[in-house]
Protein backbone atom coordinates (compact mmCIF):
# COMPACT_ATOMS: atom_id res chain seq x y z
CA UNK A 1 0.00 0.00 0.00
CA UNK A 2 3.00 2.39 0.27
CA UNK A 3 2.40 6.12 2.04
CA UNK A 4 -0.91 6.42 -0.53
CA UNK A 5 -4.08 7.11 1.92
CA UNK A 6 -6.63 6.57 -0.93
CA UNK A 7 -10.02 5.66 0.26
CA UNK A 8 -9.47 2.99 -2.41
CA UNK A 9 -6.65 1.63 -0.19
CA UNK A 10 -7.92 1.75 2.55
CA UNK A 11 -10.95 -0.19 1.74
CA UNK A 12 -8.35 -2.79 0.55
CA UNK A 13 -6.64 -2.76 4.04
CA UNK A 14 -10.23 -3.20 5.73
CA UNK A 15 -11.59 -5.84 3.20
CA UNK A 16 -8.06 -8.32 3.80
CA UNK A 17 -8.18 -7.11 7.59
CA UNK A 18 -11.81 -8.12 7.54
CA UNK A 19 -11.01 -11.89 6.23
CA UNK A 20 -8.62 -12.07 9.75
CA UNK A 21 -11.99 -11.28 12.00
CA UNK A 22 -12.67 -14.96 13.11
CA UNK A 23 -8.69 -15.23 14.05
CA UNK A 24 -8.34 -11.01 15.51
CA UNK A 25 -11.88 -12.01 17.71
CA UNK A 26 -10.46 -14.80 19.27
CA UNK A 27 -7.75 -12.41 21.02
CA UNK A 28 -7.97 -11.56 24.35
CA UNK A 29 -6.98 -8.54 25.97
CA UNK A 30 -5.03 -10.78 28.40
CA UNK A 31 -3.25 -11.97 25.59
CA UNK A 32 -1.65 -8.52 24.51
CA UNK A 33 1.89 -8.74 25.61
CA UNK A 34 5.35 -8.82 24.15
CA UNK A 35 4.90 -12.01 22.46
CA UNK A 36 2.46 -10.28 19.16
CA UNK A 37 5.52 -7.83 18.62
CA UNK A 38 5.99 -8.68 15.82
CA UNK A 39 2.88 -6.89 14.38
CA UNK A 40 -0.70 -7.31 14.58
CA UNK A 41 -3.89 -5.54 13.50
CA UNK A 42 -7.23 -4.41 15.75
CA UNK A 43 -10.45 -3.49 14.47
CA UNK A 44 -13.35 -2.23 16.40
CA UNK A 45 -15.55 0.84 16.93
CA UNK A 46 -14.46 4.08 17.92
CA UNK A 47 -15.72 5.04 21.46
CA UNK A 48 -13.85 8.49 21.70
CA UNK A 49 -11.10 10.13 20.42
CA UNK A 50 -8.50 13.06 21.68
CA UNK A 51 -5.23 14.14 20.43
CA UNK A 52 -3.33 11.20 22.43
CA UNK A 53 -5.09 8.50 20.73
CA UNK A 54 -8.61 6.55 20.39
CA UNK A 55 -10.27 4.11 22.61
CA UNK A 56 -11.46 1.50 20.36
CA UNK A 57 -14.09 -1.02 21.33
CA UNK A 58 -13.51 -4.35 20.46
CA UNK A 59 -15.66 -8.08 20.75
CA UNK A 60 -13.08 -8.89 23.73
CA UNK A 61 -13.23 -5.23 25.20
CA UNK A 62 -11.51 -1.37 25.10
CA UNK A 63 -8.52 -0.88 24.01
CA UNK A 64 -6.47 2.82 24.18
CA UNK A 65 -4.60 2.73 20.32
CA UNK A 66 -1.87 5.34 20.48
CA UNK A 67 -0.70 6.62 17.22
CA UNK A 68 3.49 6.74 17.06
CA UNK A 69 5.05 10.02 15.39
CA UNK A 70 4.40 9.81 11.99
CA UNK A 71 1.65 6.64 11.93
CA UNK A 72 0.18 7.36 9.18
CA UNK A 73 -4.09 7.42 9.48
CA UNK A 74 -6.89 7.94 7.40
CA UNK A 75 -10.82 9.06 8.05
CA UNK A 76 -13.36 7.92 6.33
CA UNK A 77 -15.12 11.22 6.54
CA UNK A 78 -12.05 13.61 6.22
CA UNK A 79 -9.12 11.92 4.29
CA UNK A 80 -6.04 11.98 5.44
CA UNK A 81 -6.08 12.48 9.27
CA UNK A 82 -3.16 15.10 11.09
CA UNK A 83 -4.90 14.09 14.51
CA UNK A 84 -6.47 11.05 16.25
CA UNK A 85 -9.50 13.70 16.96
CA UNK A 86 -10.29 13.32 13.23
CA UNK A 87 -11.87 9.83 13.90
CA UNK A 88 -16.05 10.29 14.62
CA UNK A 89 -17.60 8.17 17.44
CA UNK A 90 -18.85 5.12 15.99
CA UNK A 91 -16.36 4.94 13.21
CA UNK A 92 -15.08 1.22 12.24
CA UNK A 93 -11.27 1.10 12.02
CA UNK A 94 -8.21 -1.08 11.34
CA UNK A 95 -5.29 0.15 13.40
CA UNK A 96 -2.18 -1.47 12.55
CA UNK A 97 0.81 -1.56 15.42
CA UNK A 98 2.45 -3.31 18.13
CA UNK A 99 1.77 -4.57 21.53
CA UNK A 100 4.31 -3.22 23.97
CA UNK A 101 3.71 -3.37 27.96
CA UNK A 102 -0.31 -4.03 27.49
CA UNK A 103 -0.50 -0.67 24.95
CA UNK A 104 -1.01 -1.15 21.38
CA UNK A 105 1.16 1.45 19.37
CA UNK A 106 -0.25 1.81 15.93
CA UNK A 107 1.79 2.49 12.58
CA UNK A 108 -1.13 2.98 10.68
CA UNK A 109 -5.09 3.71 11.34
CA UNK A 110 -7.74 4.19 9.06
CA UNK A 111 -11.68 4.36 8.83
CA UNK A 112 -13.26 3.41 5.75
CA UNK A 113 -16.69 5.49 6.47
CA UNK A 114 -18.34 7.90 8.18
CA UNK A 115 -21.35 6.09 10.77
CA UNK A 116 -24.71 7.45 9.52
Amino acid sequence: MGTDLSRRNVLRVVVVAGAALPFVGRATLAEADESSASGTALIGDVVSSDSGGLLLQLSSGKVKVTPIPGARMYSGAFGEAASPVDFITGDRVVAQGRWSGGAFSASAVGSAYKPG
